[in-house]
């Protein structure tokens, strides 16, 4: 049995003098022998009072709750959530702003962000919003051009860096000024683009809370000469490291690259963006070091490989050169190739050596298309299929598209079996984003993208694949265009053709959620709640005509809407959004992706808003059921939320976790996760 011990976490109960102290939260300071009381640190008032052991009740022994220790109100006009009320459950979760706080009665007056009424609070049930939560983000709002900045091109300054959470400024330099994308709103530009020195791009608004002076130097690009060795900052490391300078760009600023990359003596490429301050010469240079000091690389793309893996050397295909994941890698870190085994293993290999890769003598299995063996770097032969055997399934990039071109004739009578997405002898899809998908998906939407989506159906299949491939390369800008354009197409297509309006409803909405998980990736915030409440009306409209089938829009465009209300710190209305997806997928759909992730999310703001532990098993032993039936029961996903419910059922405080993307979670100790067999 928990006792009361100095630093234990208190609730003050019956008070029959002081009232407004009861329900008060404080830590235990200290034992009045003399007074048999304890001194009691409230932590809401900030000040010390004397209470009977009778009247206090011990929250959870010598842990604060993150109730208790969630940030305070200390003046007026600040956001805020009312979250513990027991009278007026009703208002937990609300948002509103601080009016004044009433001396005498110990109370907030808060004014209510959807209702405008003024309720009065104690102060342990108001908790400013998160700095988490009250985000800036990166739409574009400004229409005066004329406009005096502040900051010229080449100025060092400070932004918000709104990618990422906790929010906060980061040294940069401005690119342009007065920016514009075609694919904004008419009229509206963004006042700077500015290149952090990690190498990220920020549309910044003309705003003190997004931009200021800087004092940092500026960006060195012209004092080092490719092969000077030198001596290094890098974020990831408490000590300077030394490396060597193996590609210099004068122009990074207008092109928007890394000044320098260098060869890190430990091993890694890193793009760097140095200043006087976080990059030196190498006074004490490695005597006798063998270091490639450019950055031409020994093989093209198309090459044959062998690379070490494990023992053995195993033959493949290059396919990228100066590859970057930023799930596996460093920050600004950069490896000399990705490799296509011949086994459809993709690898990279993190030197340009033998002992690494190295040139093979082995032809690869011939293409099963025209039976030749050669490849090159415009023609290579990959496999990115399914196909298994010592020789399927390779094949001739080129030779690959020119089957799916002489099957056009076909696919136009019979779409389900498409050659510009999959295999015609596995009938798998190719593997996204490699070699083959990219070629056919650019070639699909040259032969197609322009035409008539109402007369071939492959029209719109072919502007989404692209859209996508665009996406996940990075050029943004390019795939809201072309998705832009086809929206406005639809909506032509629905206000010229009657009858059409449900239909249209349902085509719209899909192209509207693709738009919508673009401006989240760009953190365009506003345009993605613009697009996602108009998915939610279209979707309504097409349920509400009778038909059998439901819009395909409604659960993810409430899904990414409870992500936007997350981020944006409403979680009331996040939670009420996502427990309309729950219930909608319990019916149509159980085991989606967007059913599995809501009922985290679900749980994580159940923890956040009302310290619900009950529903918070309930939740995830509903995830963890589903997770057996998709995964099966032995799933590193199965094991993790089984932990959660372990660690929730034996009383453990579990840590809410937001992500950059909106996402919250329940998150479990680094140790605890030690613990977890992944097996």
């Amino acid at each position: 049995m928990m006792r009361m011990e100095v630093g234990s976490i208190v609730e003050i109960a019956d008070l029959k003098s002081a009232t407004h102290l009861n329900g008060s939260s404080g830590k235990l300071v200290r034992w009045l022998e003399r007074d048999q009381r304890w001194a009691v640190e409230l932590l809401a008032l900030k000040k010390t009072v004397r209470v009977k052991p009778s009247n206090l009740v011990l929250l959870h022994g010598t842990k604060p709750t993150r109730t208790v220790l969630d940030e305070l109100p200390t003046a007026s006009d600040q956001v805020v959530r009312l979250r513990g009320l027991r009278g007026a459950s009703h208002l937990n979760g609300t948002r509103g702003l601080t009016v004044k706080f009433d001396e005498s009665a110990g109370r907030w007056a808060v004014r209510l962000d959807d209702t405008h009424q003024v309720v009065n609070c104690k102060p342990e049930n108001v908790s400013l919003v998160s700095v988490l939560n009250r985000v800036l983000d990166g739409t574009p709002t400004e229409k005066n051009t004329r406009a005096a900045l502040q900051f010229d091109v080449g100025r060092r300054v400070e932004c918000i860096n709104y990618y990422k959470l906790p929010q906060k400024f980061e040294h940069g330099t401005v690119a342009m000024t007065w920016v514009r994308e075609k694919s904004w709103p008419d009229g509206l530009y963004a006042a700077y683009k500015v290149i952090l020195d990690d190498g990220r791009h920020l549309y910044v608004r003309n705003n003190k809370k997004y931009i200021k002076e800087s004092t940092a130097p500026p960006i060195d690009s012209t004092t080092y000469e490719v092969g000077d060795q030198v001596i290094c900052q890098v974020p990831q490391s408490e000590f300077s490291e030394p490396g060597i300078v193996i590609r210099r760009n004068q122009d990074w600023l207008s092109r928007g690259v890394a000044p320098y990359l260098l060869k890190m003596n430990y091993g890694k490429y890193l793009n760097f963006w140095p200043t006087s301050q976080t990059m030196k010469f190498d006074d004490d240079k490695c005597e006798g070091v063998a270091v490639n000091v450019t950055d031409r690389l020994r093989f093209k793309v198309g090459e044959r490989v062998e690379c070490s893996v494990g023992v053995d050397f195993d033959p493949g295909t290059i396919v990228q050169l100066w590859y970057n994941d930023e799930s596996q890698f460093e920050k600004n870190e950069v490896v000399p190739y990705q490799i296509s085994l011949d086994d459809g293993t993709m690898i990279y290999a993190p030197e340009d050596t033998d002992n690494v890769i190295r040139k093979s003598d082995r032809s690869p299995p011939p293409c099963w298309i025209c039976f030749d063996s050669e490849s090159s770097t415009d023609n290579p032969i990959v496999r990115e299929c399914a196909c298994r055997g010592e020789d399927s399934g390779f094949v001739h990039v080129q030779c690959l598209i020119r089957l799916a071109k002489s099957k056009v004739p076909h696919l136009r009578s019979n779409p389900d079996v498409n050659p510009y997405k999959q295999c015609l002898t596995c009938h798998r899809s190719f593997a996204p984003f490699r070699l083959c998908h990219k070629a056919l998906t650019k070639e699909s939407y040259r032969l197609f993208g322009k035409e008539d989506p109402m007369e071939n159906i492959l029209a719109q299949a072919s502007i989404d694949a692209m859209a996508e491939l665009l996406k996940e390369e990075g050029f943004y800008e390019g795939a809201k265009l072309l998705l832009l354009d086809s929206l406005q197409r639809f909506r032509d297509i629905k206000r010229e053709v009657e009858g059409l309006d449900t239909f249209m409803n349902d085509i719209l909405t899909t192209i509207l959620i693709k738009i919508a998980r673009i401006h989240a990736e760009t953190r365009s915030l506003v345009h993605m709640k613009i697009c996602l409440e108009e998915c939610i009306e279209l979707a309504d409209e097409f349920n509400r005509s009778g038909f059998d089938i439901k819009s395909k829009g409604l659960v993810p465009a409430k899904y990414n809407l409870a992500r936007y209300a997350s981020y944006t710190g409403n979680d009331l209305n996040a939670l009420k959004l996502l427990e309309q997806v729950i219930d909608t997928e319990k019916k149509e759909d159980p085991a989606s992706d967007h059913h599995l992730n809501a009922l985290q999310m679900c749980a994580a703001l159940h923890f956040r808003l009302f310290e619900s532990r009950e529903k918070c098993i309930e939740l995830l032993a509903e995830e963890n059921d589903l997770q057996k039936v998709i995964y099966g029961s032995n799933s590193w996903e199965v094991r993790l939320s089984k932990w959660q419910l372990e660690m929730l059922q034996r009383g453990d405080e579990p840590q809410v976790v937001v992500i950059e993307n909106g996402k919250v979670w329940l998150g479990l100790k680094f140790a605890d996760l030690q613990d977890i067999d992944r097996s």
